[in-house]
């Protein structure tokens, strides 16, 4: 799908948007870059098969660039935990990975509300010493089937790292599960910005999304997806059958003019595309 460039921002369901905010802005720096109050948005009434979809939002992200972090609060229809025990390598988006520069190896810590990150150290760390919102961890079933899906029909077309089964001694650590394995890629794209790392974890097996979980839900990660020319875009899902759960709804703000509408993946994870309105695409 050539009108998908690349991803956009990561969405988290909350339950205290002051504490999760204060959070992400104390340990990494980011920044309020929009907030909507809490309302009605009957764009979204038809993703959570509600007459009602009462919710706020906050936008935050680093000046030195990276994804945008999206939290929001849903309050009607009433919100629930996705699960009590959530453990890595259950179906779904599962961890941020922030580039830092002050980090030897991988490490991992988890956010208020119990979301994992991984801190990551490169070299030549893209925001200098500013964290960044860098990448996206998924969980899948089926890395092979998966890899297809998101590189062949979605478009994120960039191999950044092969497959492979080789992870760090901490793997059993983060899963509290001795002798974890897992196979895992990572993906970009020649088009547009951010890394998306697609999990297998084959031992032990991630559970499947529990029947009934909806947006906004506590635990609830989205990737969001960003794309050019709407229309082509919902042409194009059309063409290649895959599973939309909503049809392309236009962004009531006369400010933003956006479109957006949401997928489904062959493991039945949602995700957002956003469609940004001409000559407003993020910089890569």
């Amino acid at each position: 799908m050539d009108t998908i460039l690349g991803i956009d921002h990561v969405g988290l369901g909350v339950r205290d948007m002051t504490r999760m905010t204060s959070f992400y802005a104390d340990m990494f720096g980011l920044e309020i870059i929009a907030s909507m109050p809490e309302g009605d948005h009957p764009a979204i009434r038809g993703l959570l098969r509600s007459p009602t979809a009462v919710h706020s939002s906050c936008l935050l992200a680093s000046r030195a660039g990276g994804l945008t972090l999206a939290l929001f609060r849903q309050v009607d229809p009433p919100p629930r935990p996705i699960r009590i025990d959530h453990r890595y390598g259950d179906i779904g988006v599962t961890k941020l990975r922030f580039f830092v520069a002050d980090v030897h190896g991988p490490r991992y810590v988890r956010d208020p509300e119990g979301n994992l990150i991984e801190l990551s150290n490169v070299s030549d760390p893209p925001g200098g010493a500013a964290p960044v919102l860098s990448a996206v961890g998924v969980a899948v079933t089926d890395l092979d089937r998966s890899l297809a899906f998101y590189r062949d029909v979605l478009g994120l077309d960039a191999m950044l790292q092969a497959p492979t089964g080789q992870f760090s001694a901490l793997l059993d650590e983060v899963t509290g599960h001795p002798g974890t394995t897992a196979r895992s890629c990572v993906l970009g794209s020649g088009r547009g910005k951010g890394e998306l790392e697609l999990v297998e974890v084959t031992k032990p097996r991630g559970r499947s999304i529990p029947f009934g979980t909806q947006w906004g839900d506590f635990g609830y990660l989205q990737l969001c997806l960003y794309a050019t020319d709407g229309e082509r875009l919902a042409a194009q899902a059309a063409e290649e059958k895959l599973d939309v759960v909503l049809p392309l709804q236009t962004v009531d703000d006369p400010d933003f003019p956006a479109q957006f509408m949401y997928l489904r993946d062959p493991d039945g994870i949602p995700m957002e595309v956003l469609v940004y309105p001409p000559g407003l695409q993020p910089a890569r």
